[in-house]
């Protein structure tokens, strides 16, 4: 009924977002979030803009977010972007960097029109935000794009995640990205709303809210039906539909002389009433099932009596409960749905998803590391645990496969609640409680609950059965976490241990990348000697087990160690030659590693000049790879390191600043907001500088580098004030941990500042 009914009342909303349009069409991105209460219009506006869109030349796209929360996969609403991209523009993959369709490719399965093979990529998936962002650039390049995703209020983790960052990349690219939102469809702490107030912040963001309808806007479309209502029967539904135009139109179709409720849901319930029990069956089963099923499959045929599925969807669809849209059946509204849930019994809930594992189990959908997590949700909601927890875990792996963390962490939690529940759970998972709880602590860290990941370390090391090789991957695991939280020293500590619980001749590979980590880890913290040497036995068993990247991970490691022990040239030859290796795995981390390590021995040379170029050069060359946890962050630091250094402290303000907005690494920021904190010391600016020192707990905490640029500040900013006293503190309490390692400048740089401080006082 509302599609048949023409746009009134709404002169206004439709004008903030045409000229959205135009923006986008002279190359000014927009991102609009039309909010508005369900049955509002929200939907009914924007196909009003869709319409004028395509009559503009745009290319239309859109994504649906799906209400039955258990059955939607990670990225569905960016799936159907990417496959509307896809068919308006066949043969965008040519024109877009190859490693970035690799990553869209995860989504849409559309593989590279030029046939290009990539090597395999570890991080590949970490390119899956900015390979959209190329993707949808690259189509907006050949004509204006209008990216629409309905209902962000049941978005998934991932989407929600994906959506903020293509906000915020939008540049010059001619687009408008369309989010409908509905402000009571989210609860008052959630990931929604915590992405919508950081869109609304966002300068390139609008709002339209789309409020109730005045009265005379009512009638007018009302009066606009094919069978529109009398008058005095219009004025009556105006005044009880309260501006809400879904509701009026609902309310317009009911003409057999009942009394009308005065409550939207009590009309909605009042449709129920009369539909048969086959109906009802489908009904019900769409509210787990999500859209696009073959609900032929899934009815009971003896509910039908004699009549097909088709005849009773049609039934359905004439009373206005259920839309065919685009092929696909599902009901008329939200509020629809939410009706019939409120409606359903237990018993009757339990049913549907027996009849929908079923569905999915007999189909090659059972297969598809997609669907398991929709197998898996149905599968546990009948009771099926046995059946349940082996699709779960496949489900975790295949979010975590695709940067959907979020999602990952939680399939893990429903492993650990089935596990008790199974018989023989290590059996029907596939996997021993030890490797899963693994698997969910790193799921944890990358979604930055660090402390929630050691909790689930601990119970993974105090599982009874788990092997050695499973408890050294366990403290391998912990290191990792470790260091992403600033526990240097606890990480290295951690891959020692990791090392000796790892028997002789087993897991070779694990050894190799303990190998490398420990490496990685004793140069971090200026243990330089021991590092080269563990650096060098980690490359040459790679280079034995053709572990490509832990090789090339630990040469990059050993040349930074060199660099530490003062051989400058040798360590600037091999990051050079590391380079290139790097960059032909298409490892992110790698390439961040070597762009990083050569700067830090650029700098230890006191090479500024080639410092600020590689660095510059490397920032460029990572933008290509995406977000995860700023991974240009650190490069960025040696960056205004070496801006500072050359005087140019302007540049290095405006670098560091733009870094500190993205930034999530606690070591980064620290070693961004000293460097900002130098710059307004040698300005004079006190301000500025107790600004970025102020909100700086023990910024120095294992890294000898971070104490280092701490005691300098500080002791700068002492003597700045005429207190030399202070200055001496400062030094002599950073004095033992820059000590305990092997590299000298930072020792050299701190004693020429005490005695400094000596002379004055």
């Amino acid at each position: 009924m509302v599609e048949r009914t023409r746009l009134v009342g709404r002169d206004a909303e439709l004008r903030l977002l045409v000229e959205a349009l135009a923006s986008a069409g002279a190359a000014r991105p927009r991102v609009v979030l039309v909010t508005g209460e369900p049955g509002i219009g929200k939907t009914r506006l924007v196909q009003e803009l869709v319409e004028q869109a395509e009559r503009d030349g745009f290319l239309v796209a859109t994504g649906q977010c799906s209400p039955a929360t258990g059955t939607r996969l990670p990225y569905g609403p960016v799936v159907e972007l990417l496959a509307d991209v896809d068919h308006g523009e066949p043969d965008l993959s040519g024109t877009v960097p190859a490693e970035a369709w690799r990553a869209v490719e995860l989504l849409t399965g559309v593989a590279d029109a030029r046939g290009e093979v990539l090597p395999e990529d570890h991080l590949g998936t970490t390119r899956l935000f900015s390979g959209v962002l190329e993707a949808v650039g690259a189509a907006s390049a050949r004509r204006p794009v209008l990216l629409v995703v309905e209902d962000l209020h049941w978005a998934d983790a991932a989407t929600l995640d994906l959506i903020a960052f293509l906000a915020r990349k939008l540049r010059r690219q001619r687009v408008v990205l369309l989010l409908t939102h509905r402000p009571a469809g989210a609860p008052a702490r959630s990931q929604v709303r915590s992405v919508l107030a950081e869109l609304i912040r966002l300068p390139q963001t609008g709002v339209v809210a789309v409020g109730p309808l005045a009265a005379d806007a009512l009638r007018e479309l009302l009066g606009s039906l094919p069978d529109p209502p009398a008058p005095e029967r219009a004025g009556s539904i105006a005044r009880r539909s309260e501006g809400i135009p879904f509701f009026a139109l609902h309310l317009a179709g009911q003409d057999d002389g009942s009394p009308v409720p005065s409550a939207l849901r009590d009309v909605l319930s009042a449709s129920l009433e009369t539909i048969t029990p086959a109906q009802r069956q489908l009904l019900v089963l769409l509210t787990v099932s999500g859209e696009g099923e073959d609900l032929a499959r899934l009815v009971d045929p003896e509910a039908l009596a004699g009549t097909g599925v088709s005849e009773q969807v049609r039934d359905l669809v004439g009373r206005g409960l259920l839309a065919v849209r685009e092929g696909r059946v599902g009901f008329r509204h939200a509020l629809f749905r939410e009706v019939v849930v409120d409606d359903t019994l237990p018993s009757e809930r339990v049913l549907a998803h027996a009849r929908m594992a079923d569905a999915l189990l007999a189909s090659p959908a059972a297969h598809r590391a997609t669907r398991s997590g929709q197998l898996a949700h149905h599968l546990l909601e009948c009771g099926r645990y046995d059946d349940a927890i082996g699709y779960t875990v496949a489900a975790a792996r295949a979010a975590s496969a695709t940067w959907a963390f979020s999602d990952a962490r939680d399939l893990y939690a429903a492993v650990v609640r089935l596990w008790p529940l199974v018989a023989r759970p290590e059996v029907a998972a596939g996997a021993s409680a030890t490797v899963l709880l693994t698997e969910a602590a790193m799921a944890r860290r990358w979604c930055g609950d660090l402390e929630g990941a050691l909790v689930s370390l601990d119970e993974g090391a105090q599982e009874q059965g788990a092997t050695v090789a499973e408890l050294a991957a366990v403290e391998h695991a912990r290191g990792q976490v470790l260091w992403a939280a600033g526990r240097m020293r606890e990480s290295v500590s951690a891959s020692a241990r990791a090392l000796e619980l790892l028997p002789d001749r087993a897991d070779e590979a694990l050894r190799c990348g303990l190998l490398a980590a420990l490496a990685h880890g004793l140069m971090a913290t200026g243990r330089a000697t021991e590092a080269r040497e563990t650096a060098s036995r980690a490359a040459a068993l790679a280079g034995e087990l053709g572990e490509d990247r832990v090789r090339v991970h630990a040469l990059i490691t050993g040349s930074a160690a060199q660099a530490q022990l003062g051989d400058v040239q040798t360590a600037v030859d091999g990051l050079r030659a590391c380079l290139p290796q790097a960059r032909r795995l298409d490892d992110v981390e790698l390439v961040v590693r070597s762009y990083g390590n050569l700067a830090f021995a650029l700098g230890i040379g006191c090479r500024y000049e080639e410092l600020a170029a590689v660095t510059a050069e490397g920032v460029e060359v990572c933008r290509r790879y995406g977000p995860v946890l700023s991974i240009a962050s650190t490069l960025m630091t040696n960056q205004v390191n070496a801006l500072v250094t050359l005087g140019r402290w302007d540049e290095a303000q405006e670098v560091a600043v733009a870094a500190l907005s993205t930034v999530t690494s606690r070591t980064v920021a620290v070693h961004l907001h000293l460097a900002v904190a130098e710059v307004a010391v040698a300005r004079g600016d006190v301000d500025t500088a107790e600004e970025h020192l102020g909100g700086l707990d023990d910024p120095g905490g294992d890294n000898p580098y971070s104490s280092s640029a701490a005691s300098v500040v500080r002791t700068e900013r002492a003597l700045w004030d005429g207190n030399p006293a202070a200055a001496l503190e400062h030094v002599i309490g950073a004095l033992p941990v820059l000590l305990d390692q092997d590299d000298a400048l930072p020792v050299l740089e701190a004693c020429w500042l005490g005695l400094r401080a000596a002379a004055d006082l």
